[in-house]
């Protein structure tokens, strides 16, 4: 899965909420909830 390949970035939004993934290479952004993620 390409979210949780190497060069990338995460951030943390909130308090105990969602995690938005960085990809540098691709420059496309995923957020996360739960065990779910989807493009953004």
């Amino acid at each position: 899965m390409l979210i949780w390949s190497s060069g990338l970035s995460y951030i943390v939004a909130g308090p105990g909420a969602d995690r938005i993934f960085v990809d540098a290479c691709q420059s496309n952004v995923y957020k996360i909830n739960s065990d779910n993620y989807y493009k953004v």
